[in-house]
């Protein structure tokens, strides 16, 4: 679902340029139509993808197959249709509308907030309306090894929702469009015309990278975090990361009233770096299981997947951005059509590498998770059968307490079975930590060479236009 808010962003703030709106079409009464298409499409899809599953959990009947990739479809559908209907409703003149209704207000924020309004609503409608299908899966997932997490009420799930993922997405972004806004309404004319492009982009990008920069400091407060107090737990927590030489802010623990099982770290800096580990974990892995979880988060930092893929961003986007710009002069487009093909370049794109890259940082991860989770005696890159065997565990234990069928696809992790089924088979074949580290050390080498790439393509364009 972050993914998907985070492609709505895009999207929404794509067609919201002014050299966009006005090739868009002008509000009438098809506009409150298309509003209401946007909120009952979605609402079908998410009665359709979740009740009937439901019903059959409740039962305590077992799942065939085709229901769940019937339910995995439709999950899909609903998210496309977040993005994609969102576009077309302010292609459809809401967006026209707000301009003229909000713009004159010179409030900064307040158009892109009532621009995303329609999104905002219809994602949390369907939190409310997916709570009972959290709820039974969370309970069919228990077995005599796990016993059912006690589940959230329905608005503590909505609540849960909109601080880890909305507020987690919004905040930063808001933060930074904020300033943008600001920086339009009341300074841009105060600044020499010769000098306005330079002062934008050097607010901008500053902004961009001071809010990024401070952004677990902010996310931190979002989420429900306290401090890990001392004892055995933290000086094993603390160990591990000075085998890897991790340096970090803090080590925290993410509360979910037990809920959540998951693990994440936050920050480029180490000054502004946490560690989380949720309560759920905390409450009900075994010790060597949530060190072996955050040896595997502390991978990700050693390894800097998080730099790595920002950078694969940037290229992706301006590669696609100059591409389309080609093709939109070769085939003589511009307004929204031009749009379309830049969003279309930059989603396909995106979605092919940036899906791959990632799984390969998050096999990375988790064979540096195993390896420090039982590392050899001579401390080589050899992954003990030991270490194999705990993380592996650890995994699948995570995919109990969430209620996570193993054999899912998931589109930037892998599935857990294909995960684990790797550890495994590093562990008993004593296998090393080298083919994925060469793997990864070509795909980062990939990234600087297309970044390379793209710098050069934007100077060539910048010459070409003067």
């Amino acid at each position: 679902m972050l993914i998907a808010i985070l492609l709505t962003l895009i999207v929404s703030l794509s067609l919201a340029q002014e050299g966009i709106l006005g090739h868009l079409l002008p509000p009438s009464g098809w506009t409150a139509a298309a509003t209401a298409v946007y909120l009952l499409v979605a609402v079908a899809l998410t009665v359709a993808g979740t009740r009937p599953i439901t019903r059959r959990l409740e039962r305590k009947e077992i799942l065939s197959g085709a229901t769940i990739r019937r339910r995995n479809i439709l999950e899909t559908l609903y998210r496309c249709w977040l993005i994609a209907g969102q576009g077309g409703l302010i292609a459809c003149g809401y967006g026209r509308w707000v301009h003229r209704t909000i713009g004159y207000c010179n409030i900064p924020l307040l158009e892109k907030l009532v621009l995303l309004a329609p999104f905002l609503v219809t994602v949390i409608l369907g939190w409310a309306l997916d709570y009972r299908f959290h709820l039974a899966i969370r309970t069919a997932a228990a077995d005599g090894r796990t016993p059912a997490t006690p589940y959230w009420s329905r608005a503590k799930h909505i609540l849960y929702n909109i601080r880890h993922l909305l507020l987690f997405t919004l905040v930063p972004v808001g933060l930074i469009l904020l300033a943008i806004d600001a920086l339009e309404m009341y300074v841009l004319d105060l600044v020499p015309a010769s000098a306005r492009d330079m002062v934008y982009l050097a607010v901008s990008m500053g902004t961009a990278l001071t809010v990024f920069v401070l952004a677990p400091l902010l996310i931190a407060r979002i989420w429900r975090t306290r401090r890990l107090e001392p004892g055995p737990l933290r000086s094993e927590l603390e160990d591990i990361c000075s085998r890897l030489k991790l340096k970090y802010r803090d080590i925290l623990v993410w509360e979910s009233e037990g809920v959540v099982a998951n693990a994440a770290v936050m920050g480029l800096l180490a000054p502004v770096r946490y560690i989380l580990v949720s309560d759920g974990i905390v409450d009900r892995l075994e010790p060597h299981q949530i060190r072996a979880v955050f040896a595997h988060e502390g991978g990700h930092i050693t390894a800097r997947h998080l730099p790595y893929l920002m950078l694969m961003f940037v290229a992706i986007m301006s590669l696609c951005g100059s591409a389309s710009e080609l093709l939109a002069i070769l085939l003589d487009l511009d307004g929204p059509p031009a749009m379309l093909l830049m969003l279309t370049l930059v989603f396909a794109c995106g979605g092919l590498i940036f899906g791959a890259v990632s799984r390969k940082f998050e096999r990375q991860s988790d064979v540096i998770g195993a390896w420090a989770s039982a590392p050899p005696p001579d401390n080589s890159p050899r992954i003990t059968q030991e270490g194999a065997a705990i993380f592996a565990g650890a995994l699948e234990q995570i995919a109990r307490l969430n209620g996570i069928d193993p054999h899912k696809r998931n589109w930037r992790h892998g599935s857990i079975a294909s995960r684990v089924q790797y550890i495994l088979f590093l562990g008993s074949s004593a296998g090393t930590r080298r083919h994925i580290d060469s793997t990864v050390a070509r795909i980062k080498i990939a990234i600087i060479l297309s970044l390379i790439a793209a710098a050069g393509v934007i100077v060539l364009q910048i010459r070409l236009a003067g």
